[in-house]
């Protein structure tokens, strides 16, 4: 039997393994944080950085400035002033457009609020690539706040813009609380 002491030294943190011919190979010391992956039969194990651990591409947006005007009956394009965050630089012009590589699962959470003082109907739509692609609704008799969260399998290039519509009769304003009127996304891992 071989005994530790009679193999050969070694670097600390080392992994003793087989190489593609199946002789004894030293698997590279990985850094902190990393995992040791296998990529089957035929290839060499490594240490890698983990797959997934966070929730990018990931951006928030909301209103500071003055109010919008959403004219009667009409898709109007959501403007946000203020950006909180945006992690690959993916969010630009009032749009949220997916990043080379970064299809999958995500979670849009998005709000307006229209003020009014007839009792009437306000969506917030969500577009896809420039279409109506899902809505929230609320009737109000004073002001409307409209909020939805919505997943959506996006792939890359997709864009997802914010639009918000009324019926009240009369030009209304889309509030510029960032309480009432934001637009965020991030993807989801694992699914």
């Amino acid at each position: 039997a071989v005994t530790l002491a009679k193999m050969a030294s070694g670097t600390d943190g080392n992994i003793i393994s087989y190489d593609t011919s199946g002789n004894p190979v030293a698997v590279a010391t990985g850094t902190d944080g990393q995992v040791l992956t296998s990529s089957g039969a035929g290839a060499v194990c490594a240490f890698e950085d983990a797959s997934g651990g966070d929730n990018t591409p990931s951006f928030l947006a909301y209103k500071t400035g003055s109010a919008q005007t959403i004219s009667d009956e009409t898709d109007t394009k959501i403007t946000f002033d203020t950006e909180d965050h945006d992690s690959d630089s993916a969010y630009s012009s009032d749009t949220f457009t997916v990043p080379s590589g970064e299809g999958g699962k995500y979670v849009i959470n998005a709000g307006i609020y229209i003020d009014n003082s007839n009792p009437n109907k306000a969506h917030l739509k969500i577009y896809k690539n420039g279409a109506e692609y899902a809505r929230a609704t609320n009737s109000w008799y004073h002001a409307s706040s409209v909020n939805t969260t919505f997943i959506a399998t996006l792939a890359a290039t997709d864009y997802i813009e914010i639009y918000g519509w009324h019926n009240s009769g009369v030009d209304r304003n889309a509030n510029q609380n960032y309480k009432y009127c934001y637009f965020g996304m991030y993807k989801l891992l694992g699914v």
